[in-house]
């Protein structure tokens, strides 16, 4: 249930029903599409509570895949979504329902951690960029490019 959120965006973003679409790296290209407003506390919610799920994941690692980072705990890391959720918003998720929002929000195979730095705006951080736009310095975009499949 939890992969359904990404399967969807994928779906949403990568639809391969147009021949003439450009591609990159397997994935259809359509422009962003912000059907409805955005508010990211309001409409993709998650407890910080996420944060530990995120560290179990990673055999209780405290790790930031973007720097190649070691961390000595949380505290010094950011909750980062790989697909953005203004991204994901743009990309079809602005006429999702609320459930799949959360879902998307919360989806452990979307989320890692990231030095504040690298996760906020400004520069050299990811803030919300595409792949297109932002490219991490250790992981590359193999990471980005498994969430949309």
């Amino acid at each position: 249930m939890i992969k359904n959120s990404l399967m969807l965006l994928g779906m949403l973003t990568a639809s391969y029903s147009s021949i003439a679409e450009e591609t990159w790296r397997g994935l259809v290209v359509e422009p962003k599409n912000r059907c409805s407003s955005y508010n990211k506390k309001a409409q993709y919610p998650y407890p910080q509570s996420v944060e530990d799920e995120i560290v179990a994941s990673m055999g209780g690692i405290v790790y930031g895949p973007y720097t190649g980072s070691y961390f000595e705990s949380d505290t010094n890391t950011d909750i980062e979504h790989i697909v953005a959720a203004s991204e994901g918003h743009d990309s079809g998720l602005c006429n999702a329902s609320d459930e799949m929002r959360v879902q998307f929000a919360t989806d452990l195979l979307n989320l890692t951690l990231a030095a504040p730095i690298v996760n906020q705006c400004n520069i050299g951080g990811k803030c919300g960029y595409d792949a297109g736009e932002w490219m991490p310095e250790k992981t590359g975009v193999g990471l980005l490019i498994e969430c949309f499949k």
